[in-house]
């Protein structure tokens, strides 16, 4: 850690909530830092992502009943949408009352379901709201103008809902090792519950440190081939199961941040941070994508090294950042808020 006293976090390992969460890879897991929403500075946040270092605030506030499988569906439900298979990678048309017909119940499969476009009601409070919300004053893709001509950076907030899936051997998790051309949080905002106890279900995270990107890349490499060109986790290919995390951490020492996540629990990932989620229990996420000043150089450094993706005619990554336009944005909406500061500032008796 640098200079910045994180005062109001603990440290916690992977290993936080109960027996019944251990690791199956039997793996050590670094710490990392949970913050309570109320007392979240913006610095904190800012200095962590950085740092490259994924982190948890808890506490964020919002009425649950909106969240449930019953409420979306009252709301959305004869909205179309495309359903995604975790375990073969395939898709079909459906409907989002559908999707959640056998949510929280006895099912078989892992299906996925992501709409886009949701709304952000003021009653849901986000940790640090001046960086994540996607009209926050820090967070740099805010800046880009909002009118109906205009194809504005894709932040979000989006929805994302899961059956419960497998991260031991053979299982393809919720979602596959990735990045994001941007950081991003994550709150889950209800679950189904598991056990006789009946307690909220969980999602297990492996967060990756920008700096193992390069040796995952190796790895995956090595034991996927080559043949194709597209890369292994920009191109969203694999999940790293419980065995394969295992041979990662004897054959390199690489292991990731372990965080297990329940309802009001917002998981942040600092842009370059390779990641996979596995939902142990069905549970239903809001994501919101952001640009920080942090991390502005790392998001570039993806931009780049997405584009290359782009010119294989297999693989396609689109620039749903925008970044120049939307740097370029910030940068005159900034400006303008200076001199209108300045001005201010001259007028004053």
């Amino acid at each position: 850690m640098s200079d910045l006293d994180i005062g109001s976090s603990a440290i916690a390992t992977g290993h936080r909530h109960s027996e019944d969460l251990a690791d199956p890879a039997d793996l050590w897991a670094p710490p990392y830092h949970i913050l309570m929403s109320q007392t979240l500075q913006y610095p904190e946040v800012e200095h962590l992502l950085a740092e490259g270092t994924a982190f948890v605030v808890q506490g964020a506030v919002f009425d649950a009943e909106l969240w449930t499988p019953n409420a979306i569906v009252r709301n959305l439900g004869e909205k179309e949408c495309t359903l995604f298979e975790c375990n073969k990678g395939t898709t079909r048309k459906s409907t989002i009352a559908n999707f959640f017909r056998k949510f929280g119940k006895q099912h078989s499969g892992c299906w996925k379901l992501k709409v886009r476009g949701m709304q952000l009601s003021p009653a849901i409070a986000l940790p640090a709201p001046l960086l994540p919300r996607p009209d926050g004053l820090h967070n740099i893709a805010a800046h880009f103008p909002r009118n109906k001509d205009a194809i504005t950076p894709d932040i979000g907030p989006k929805l994302y809902a899961a059956y419960k899936s497998l991260e031991t051997r053979g299982g393809n998790g919720s979602t596959r090792l990735h990045m994001d051309m941007a950081s991003a949080m994550n709150i889950m905002m209800w679950s189904s519950t598991v056990g006789r106890a009946k307690e909220a279900g969980t999602a297990v995270w492996d967060i990756y440190r920008p700096e193992h990107s390069s040796t995952i890349h190796s790895f995956l490499w090595s034991r996927h081939g080559t043949a194709d060109g597209i890369d292994p986790i920009y191109s969203e290919q694999y999940y790293l199961d419980s065995v394969t995390r295992k041979q990662l951490y004897k054959q390199h020492g690489i292991v990731g941040y372990r965080i297990y996540q329940r309802p009001g629990d917002a998981v942040f990932v600092p842009a370059g941070c390779a990641h996979q989620v596995c939902n142990l229990a069905d549970c239903i996420k809001i994501v919101v994508d952001f640009l920080s000043i942090s991390c502005l150089k790392q998001c570039a450094k993806l931009t780049k090294e997405f584009q290359g993706e782009n010119l294989l005619e297999s693989a396609w990554k689109p620039d749903v950042l925008e970044l120049a336009k939307t740097t370029f944005h910030a940068w005159n909406s900034f400006s303008q808020l200076c001199s209108q500061a300045a001005l201010s500032s001259q007028t004053l008796p």
